[in-house]
């Protein structure tokens, strides 16, 4: 998925974008397509997946791969390998942004929940 990633986003800089016909080129925008809506759909279950194993919490125990399994243990391997997988999508940030999320609002609920609708001082949608 990334590698396709990579060609979708090269299109546009490569001398074969403007030698297709209207018909390939047809055919390459809409496979452009599916391959963005597969991975942001993919990089969301990742990420719900990593917040409802952080959310359920625990302590963390790295005596043992098994003792990640064990009840009452953060399972920081399934954490980890998310975390592994996550890093191809745009390297990690909607992790980071996800984490530091979840970590200020449990830590810190009075700025969670203090924020006013109209501060849009964090917004970074112009970034992408």
């Amino acid at each position: 998925l990334k590698a396709l990633r990579t060609v979708v986003k090269s299109r546009g800089n490569s001398a074969s974008g403007t030698l297709l016909d209207p018909m390939s080129r047809h055919r390459f925008d809409v496979t452009s397509k599916l391959i963005q809506r597969t991975s942001v759909a993919l990089e969301s279950r990742l990420l719900n997946s990593f917040s409802e194993i952080y959310v359920t919490g625990g302590t963390y125990d790295f005596s043992s791969p098994d003792a990640a399994s064990r009840p009452g243990r953060l399972n920081w391997i399934q954490l980890r390998n998310l975390a592994m997988a996550l890093s191809n999508f745009d390297g990690g940030r909607g992790l980071h942004k996800r984490y530091v999320q979840m970590v200020v609002s449990s830590r810190f609920p009075e700025l969670h929940h203090g924020k006013s609708g109209n501060d849009d001082s964090d917004s970074d949608e112009d970034d992408d």
